[in-house]
């Protein structure tokens, strides 16, 4: 057993990175992904050193259904036609910003939902659901303020994809 609490959370982060690296069910992965999130919010405890990248940013079994069920070129043309649309309705989000046109903004960040959401990009689709929410209580600054964040977050989860889908290269499947 551990000897501090930092060695301890260490140990733990280690065992759900582990967990996350086993095959799940989707509540036995749900439970694990909280479990990390739990684990993070401890600012004396460090990252293992090969914690995944998507954790929080994807989620990787709508991924792993994707790549089990399509060879690997239908995984491809999916992912190709995947960031076309994401990359074209992070434009028009960005055009509504500056036309501050709310109904604009809420088709780009609807469509934005269901895009990002067949891939797994979790936490983009809660952030452009909050911009749908933000508009219906009429605050503009706040869906105008979700809307800027998004480009980054869209990078980060984009970095964490290519990730795993280079992963699933490597696997045998």
């Amino acid at each position: 057993m551990p000897d501090t609490p930092a060695q301890t959370l260490k140990a733990a982060a280690g065992v759900v990175e582990l967990l996350l690296a086993t095959d799940l069910t989707l509540e036995q992965k749900h439970y694990a992904l909280t479990l990390a999130r739990l684990l993070a919010c401890d600012t004396r405890a460090s990252p293992p050193p090969d914690a995944a990248p998507e954790v929080g940013y994807i989620d990787r079994e709508v991924l792993a259904e994707l790549h089990h069920y399509l060879p690997a070129s239908g995984c491809a043309a999916i992912l190709a036609q995947f960031r076309e649309t994401a990359e074209q309705l992070l434009r028009e989000l960005d055009q509504a910003l500056a036309a501050e046109a709310p109904d604009a903004l809420g088709r780009a960040a609807h469509s934005l939902i269901g895009t990002v959401g067949s891939v797994g990009m979790n936490q983009v689709a809660e952030e452009a659901r909050a911009i749908l929410t933000a508009l219906g209580q009429g605050d503009w600054a706040a869906a105008a303020g979700r809307a800027d964040a998004l480009p980054s977050l869209y990078a980060a989860s984009l970095a964490a994809l290519d990730g795993i889908i280079a992963t699933f290269n490597r696997d045998p499947a």
